[in-house]
């Protein structure tokens, strides 16, 4: 007889069972997509409340490519950026609000 799986993915963790899969997230996260990007990249930003962001991309060199502010509200936001002048290589993007300050490694491949 096969066995029943009864673990839920929630995104970041293996859940328990369902029930906990669908508890409310209770921290930030941020997801960068394509990755490597090469004309746009899309921010995906999970937020537990309404805030203003300052949003940087660095090169690797530390020389910082965007500063942009958004308004965001709780729940899932979508942030399109232009990179289509950036030079292939690395970069970091920093996503910093009232409660927290995220960084994730975004490529650039042309």
């Amino acid at each position: 007889k096969a066995e029943i799986n009864r673990n839920a993915y929630n995104g970041f963790r293996l859940a328990e069972d369902a029930e906990e899969a669908t508890e409310e997230v209770n921290e930030n996260s941020l997801v960068l997509y394509p990755n490597p990007a090469s004309d746009n990249v899309t921010l995906n930003y999970y937020s537990v409340s309404s805030q203003q962001v300052v949003i940087r991309i660095v090169d690797i060199t530390g020389k910082i490519e965007i500063v942009q502010q958004k308004s965001v509200e709780p729940g899932d936001n979508y942030i399109t950026m232009d990179v289509n002048n950036f030079a292939k290589g690395i970069y970091f993007v920093e996503i910093s609000g009232n409660e927290s300050v995220l960084n994730e490694k975004l490529m650039i491949a042309k």
